[in-house]
């Protein structure tokens, strides 16, 4: 299992990566919406990989979008 070190789907400054392992799970906005991007680091052909784009529901995460509820 490839677990991404450097971390490339999340380089940009305006997002934040939640969890890094075994892929990472990052927030950004759009027009002051959160979105999470679930991606990762293919090594070998040096790509990355989306595994999913979702808009979370606020009723499910804490204010700032990093953490689920308990």
């Amino acid at each position: 299992m490839y677990v991404p070190s450097s971390n490339r789907a999340c380089r940009s400054k305006s997002i934040q990566t939640i969890f890094l392992y075994p892929a990472v799970s990052c927030l950004g906005f759009v027009n002051e919406r959160p979105i999470h991007v679930v991606a990762a680091d293919d090594a070998q052909a040096e790509d990355t990989i989306i595994i999913t784009v979702y808009e979370p529901k606020s009723e499910d995460w804490v204010e700032d979008f990093t953490k689920r509820r308990a």
